[in-house]
């Protein structure tokens, strides 16, 4: 299953809000603070390259979970904002030989640096963001199935790649900020599986996961 077909809503609903942008309630200002934390989902739902000619592939799943961020405002307008989050997903096999194997699950650590730019000064203020990416497999904890076929780690290296973002900041008061966020990220990761005498096989897997925040940060 997949969330994507919901993106022209999400945006509409953002386009809506735009149109309305209200009663200012104290502008941005430069070197502004922002910490904060958001609910995430993480729609992944990829899958990567066949490994060891069995036309099977490593694939992950989708994830809910936490995300911490904190932004810097450059100016009224534009901020920089870094996000970092590490949760867990469930791997599996899909098609192939091994079709339908658990291989349990993994942690992945995935840390985003946009600028920002806010199109509006009110109490509704959105926003559009590009910047880059980067994520690595943290830890995997294997099934006794994937034990029983050889695998005992999922590791990856490190990918990077561009990020698109585009959200909505709410103003409660001059302290508190409530937002909705979307990020896309273009992110190749390198995916190992390894047996108690190294590697066994190397295949890319094209993440590109959209993320979908909804938090709250206090300004400083």
């Amino acid at each position: 299953m997949t969330c994507r077909r919901h993106i022209p809503v999400v945006v509409f609903v953002l386009a809506a809000v735009m149109v309305g942008g209200a009663a200012s309630i104290g502008a941005q200002e430069p070197g502004e603070w922002r910490f904060g934390g958001r609910l995430i989902y993480i729609d992944v739902d990829a899958v990567s390259q066949p490994f060891l000619d069995t036309e099977s592939k490593i694939g992950l799943d989708s994830s809910t979970f936490l995300e911490f961020d904190t932004t810097y405002m450059l100016g009224e307008n534009w901020g920089m904002e870094w996000m970092i989050t590490i949760a867990p997903h469930d791997t599996k096999v899909v098609d192939g030989v091994f079709n339908g194997l658990d291989l349990g699950s993994v942690w992945v650590g995935e840390t985003t640096l946009t600028f920002n730019y806010m199109i509006l000064r009110g109490r509704w203020r959105p926003y559009v963001g590009a910047g880059l990416a980067a994520g690595y497999f943290l830890y995997s904890d294997t099934s006794s199935a994937a034990e029983a076929i050889g695998v005992d780690n999922v590791k990856s290296g490190l990918g990077w790649g561009p990020v698109g973002q585009i959200g909505l900041n709410h103003r409660l008061n001059k302290a508190w900020i409530l937002s909705l966020d979307l990020k896309w990220i273009d992110m190749p990761i390198d995916v190992k599986l390894e047996g108690s005498s190294g590697t066994i096989e190397e295949v890319e897997m094209d993440m590109d996961p959209l993320i979908i925040g909804l938090g709250a940060a206090v300004r400083f």
